[in-house]
């Protein structure tokens, strides 16, 4: 990691990516959630699933565990948000399977960051950490996705303030270290465009097609598509597929 802090540049400049382009994946179906749920409270989870491999992998295998720690770290009566954090390794899980199925050459196109914290402008207090930010280089240049991953319904305020942060140009991030690193989170411009804020639901129970949107003056339709208002931010929300 540069150990020089402070705003230097893009994401992408930083991992010393330059412009080209690959194909896509498929995203694999989550796990169901009674096998995830075994195999996520099992007491070997974390040597089952160590933090190795390349910085993507690294970086997703890190965020399975981070959820693991939320789950224990939740009261038993609190089942709601403890399934949520089930859920969570559900999508990271799918994430990185896809991820390994894909050529090297697919795999350098792709930067994964879950967690991560964003803001706007200098104000470093008012931030979210949105499930996953993913940035893809293509022959047009790079793009961002915003995703955050739910269990079957939106929450309210959270979402608007992503839609407020992701919204303004001037949107920085802050790029923490891998677990057990004596680097200190480092602060970079988040010049990518942001092209997707994508909601994935977790439960059968949940419904897209008839979702509606909590902050309907903050979205717009534009050619049968949603776009957050004054912006070319598509705004998608999807069931992810199970087995």
């Amino acid at each position: 990691m540069n150990s020089n802090k402070g705003n230097k540049g893009t994401i992408f400049g930083w991992l010393g990516i330059t412009p080209k382009t690959t194909g896509k994946g498929t995203r694999p179906a989550l796990s169901p959630f009674q096998e995830a749920k075994t195999t996520f409270t099992s007491p070997d989870f974390k040597t089952n699933f160590p933090i190795q491999g390349d910085d993507n992998q690294r970086r997703l295998l890190a965020a399975m565990h981070s959820a693991h720690d939320n789950y224990h770290s939740t009261p038993e009566q609190q089942y709601g948000m403890r399934n949520g954090h089930i859920n969570e390794f559900r999508q990271y899980e799918a994430t990185l399977t896809k991820y390994n199925k894909m050529t090297q050459e697919e795999k350098d196109d792709r930067v994964y960051l879950p967690q991560m914290r964003i803001f706007k402008d200098h104000k470093r207090d008012e931030f979210r950490i949105p499930d996953m930010v993913k940035l893809k280089r293509t022959q047009k240049g790079s793009k961002a996705t915003i995703t955050e991953f739910k269990s079957k319904e939106h929450e309210v305020d959270q979402r608007l303030s992503v839609m407020k942060i992701i919204s303004k140009p001037s949107v920085r991030a802050t790029l923490s270290p891998f677990p057990n690193s004596a680097s200190e989170p480092e602060i970079y411009q988040f010049n990518a465009p942001i092209t997707k804020y994508k909601t994935l639901f977790s439960s059968d129970k949940a419904n897209p097609m008839t979702m509606s949107e909590p902050h309907p003056t903050r979205v717009e339709q534009r050619d049968h598509n949603t776009f957050l208002t004054d912006t070319d931010i598509q705004v998608i929300n999807k069931k992810s597929p199970s087995r």
